[in-house]
Parts: structure tokens; sequence; C-alpha cells
């Protein structure tokens, strides 16, 4: 009987991304951009949410 499985130290290494897909709406609508980031983590911290998040 095989005591370790050799699967479970493999994994699917994610598909890189082009430069195009990157910039394209799709993607950009993912990410915050600087001042929304810094908008939401003000409003975040303010809140009594982020303390029950914590």
């Amino acid at each position: 009987m095989i005591e370790m499985n050799p699967v479970e130290a493999t994994f699917v290494s994610k598909k890189k991304m082009t430069l195009e897909e990157v910039t394209t709406e799709e993607t950009a609508k993912l990410y915050l951009e600087t001042v929304e980031l810094k908008e939401f983590l003000v409003t975040w911290t303010s809140t009594e949410i982020s303390c029950i998040a914590l």
C-alpha cells in the first residue's frame, strides 16, 4: 500500500496574463484605484464593522 499520495504535493500553475489582458476593462473592474482603495480603508477602519472583523 502507498503511504503517501504523490498527487498531494502537486499544483496547477495559473495562466500568466499578457499586458493586453491586464489592461482590459473586465480586469480593471476587479481592482481599486489608489484613491478608491484609500477611501475604502479610511471608511472601513472608522466603522464598527472593522472592529468586529478583527
